[in-house]
């Protein structure tokens, strides 16, 4: 039951529960103090969660049209924080540790939905070291318990991505599969998108990572669980709500016009916090992703939206007419909608240092994988040639020049020798010659896989920097 989520909850006092959620730290204006937005929840003490656990397992054997006397457990894990009362008037203090001061005490009369129990607000924490901060509340009984405060520069890399069928198969079209699972099922990533934000983790050097869902923050433990185990970690962005029945829920987390609102406010948010930032956002075709993302790029522009993805969901309004729609405004090389077939389950194994057997792969099986979404975000991104990442991607322009030249000889010595270049050669040579001239400005069909490229020479690196960045190159 609810003493079965550690590190979450735990006893105010004898008739209150509480929790503390993950939180995002930015740096003031100033850039020495750092701020946290906490978010702490007080409810009342539910010792018996039977009324609310009966109601809902039964709504969703009525639902599914088959018993769930086996998932008992399981539902009623998950529907722990939705038997809960919430409780405003409760003061929560609260220690950052790393940071000096590093106290806080939140007052829900102060935060956000204060009768609801639930506090959100800035905190200042003071000097702080260390990218993730333990946040630690005790017990009037002296137990301790955690939250993460994951801190961020204002400026460098960023990415913000939805959660419920774009890193997590959700089936948000179906309400049978939405109960399913959201209550009984184990939680199943999107295929190949572990491997793709690992990807862009490393790559990225550790940018920070925001999750922004429409679904409600009873959620949490759940969402939470599931996010820290399978993708890199990050604040949880959920909203606010309260529910009588499950019914409710349903209705709430597909009201589209309700989440799009919402959404947007939550970016809106990230970026104060990170005005510097640039973003990859990453959503999918079954709610309003495209509306939103495509909202806040005309606010904010491709200084904070850099690049943004839509997982295209069989199902879904997927026309044309929506899309350019949403988009409007919204330069074509900034937005990509992809399918399932787009994202390779693992991430390609062919030496980039041989381009034929790159680009013959490519033209063999016509897939856009994981590390070609990433050339895509790194096409629209404008930053300082200097970083490592982008030394890479150049790098790869001249990998595929090499090895343009290489099928070039080969060809050519083939039809000295009586013979007749390979077909496959020629569409090497021809990919290989437009990638260095478009792997800056337009994406192309690339696969590759980044630490291949760690073995090239630093003056190969400043050459294609050159040709791909002058204004900034030296």
């Amino acid at each position: 039951m609810l003493q079965r989520l550690p590190l979450l909850f735990f006893l105010i006092a004898a008739e209150h529960f509480f929790a503390l959620f993950n939180a995002p730290g930015f740096l003031d204006a100033a850039g020495k103090t750092t701020i946290a937005q906490l978010q702490a929840y007080v409810s009342l003490r539910q010792l018996d969660v039977s009324p609310v656990l009966d109601a809902a397992a039964s709504f969703i054997s009525d639902t599914l049209g088959k018993s769930v006397a086996g998932d008992i457990d399981r539902i009623s894990d998950r529907l722990q924080l939705f038997a809960t009362i919430g409780l405003g008037r409760k003061e929560v203090p609260i220690t950052v540790d790393g940071c000096s001061p590093g106290t806080a005490t939140l007052d829900s009369i102060a935060g956000l939905g204060g009768d609801l129990g639930m506090v959100l607000r800035n905190a200042t924490l003071g000097s702080c070291d260390g990218s993730r901060l333990n946040a630690t509340v005790k017990s009037n009984d002296d137990r301790t318990f955690t939250a993460t405060v994951f801190t961020s520069q204002a400026d460098g890399f960023g990415v913000i991505s939805d959660i419920d069928d774009t890193v997590k198969i959700t089936n948000t079209l179906d309400t049978v599969k939405v109960l399913e699972a959201t209550f009984i099922d184990d939680p199943a990533p999107v295929s190949g998108m572990p491997e793709l934000y690992s990807y862009l983790n490393n790559a990225l050097s550790n940018p920070a990572f925001f999750y922004v869902s429409g679904s409600p923050f009873q959620l949490y433990p759940f969402l939470n669980d599931f996010i820290s185990t399978t993708y890199p970690n990050g604040p949880i962005f959920l909203q606010n709500l309260t529910f009588t029945n499950i019914e409710g829920l349903i209705d709430l987390v597909t009201d589209n016009d309700e989440i799009f609102e919402y959404k947007v406010g939550q970016i809106e948010t990230i970026h104060g916090m990170y005005p510097g930032k640039k973003f990859l956002t990453v959503g999918d075709s079954t709610q309003k992703d495209p509306e939103t993302y495509g909202e806040i790029f005309r606010r904010f522009g491709p200084d904070f939206v850099s690049c943004i993805w839509i997982r295209r969901v069989d199902g879904a309004n997927n026309t044309d007419a929506r899309f350019t729609s949403a988009f409007e405004g919204v330069p074509s090389d900034r937005f990509r909608v992809y399918n399932d077939s787009d994202i390779a389950d693992t991430l390609p194994t062919f030496d980039v240092v041989n381009a034929a057997q790159a680009y013959t792969w490519i033209f063999d099986h016509a897939t856009l994988a994981a590390p070609s979404l990433l050339l895509i975000l790194f096409s629209s991104f404008s930053v300082p040639p200097s970083r490592p990442v982008f030394s890479r991607i150049c790098t790869l322009s001249s990998a595929m020049g090499n090895g343009a030249k290489a099928a070039q000889k080969r060809e050519r010595n083939a039809e000295k020798n009586g013979g007749k270049g390979s077909k496959s050669q020629s569409k090497v040579n021809e990919a290989a010659k437009n990638i260095v001239c478009s792997i800056c400005r337009q994406p192309f069909l690339i696969t590759t896989r980044a630490p291949a490229l760690e073995e090239h020479s630093q003056n190969k690196h400043s050459k294609t920097m050159a040709e791909c960045f002058p204004d900034a190159a030296k």
